[in-house]
């Protein structure tokens, strides 16, 4: 049985330069919410250890413990890029102990929402309202920064450079849930599988993905 997820982290798919007639100039649709990969025809995925033009961060590596009396905690999530880029996919993903000293990002979708959206940009909702978070135009972008609101739960983005050139996958450091039991973890990589978290306001299923609970 995998263990219980006790960390999380923020992913994020860029997509930049496109031809401004091809562009999908309202963002991703749902059918990228469970691989954040885009539905653009040709479109070719770049090899992330290559990758060095994106950066993706949190102000926050553990969050306390939450009690009824307490505030929901936020996270303000950045997005660097020395080069330009005119889309993306932003969501919350869980993060689950190998056993071997490291961690897999999995496709669990934390959820949460996405609280504060810069011009340009507005929230999809894949499996519970506010859970991801896309572009609304092709204006090119470099630098986003972002407000995400935790449910009770590593962050990970697909950045598209152009029509035909994407990056999938580009993640956070780890992020730990302070409400839970110790967790100790290394070196985070990409993992493969199907299972979605379970949020506590309407959830909406999304063909081939288990819900799970967190």
């Amino acid at each position: 049985m995998p263990r219980p997820l006790q960390c999380f982290g923020v992913a994020v798919v860029l997509l930049s330069l496109a031809p401004y007639g091809l562009a999908f100039s309202r963002g991703a649709s749902r059918a990228s919410c469970r691989d954040m990969i885009p539905v653009h025809i040709r479109a070719q995925p770049q090899n992330l250890k290559r990758v060095n033009y994106f950066y993706l961060s949190t102000n926050e590596f553990t969050y306390p413990q939450i009690t009824r009396s307490a505030s929901t905690p936020v996270s303000s999530v950045t997005v660097r890029s020395s080069r330009d880029f005119m889309g993306f996919l932003l969501q919350a993903r869980g993060v689950a102990d190998t056993g071997v000293g490291s961690t897999v990002v999995s496709p669990v979708l934390v959820g949460g929402s996405w609280t504060l959206t810069p011009p340009g940009t507005h929230t999809l909702r894949c499996l519970s309202e506010g859970d991801s978070l896309t572009h609304s135009d092709k204006q090119l972008k470099r630098n986003l920064s972002f407000v995400w609101r935790l449910p009770l739960c590593h962050s990970s983005i697909t950045v598209v450079q152009s029509y035909f050139v994407y990056w999938a996958g580009i993640e956070s450091a780890v992020v730990r849930d302070g409400s839970r039991s110790p967790w100790t973890g290394s070196n985070v990589t990409g993992g493969d599988g199907g299972n979605l978290a379970r949020q506590e306001d309407e959830v909406t299923t999304l063909p081939g993905m288990q819900l799970v609970q967190c």
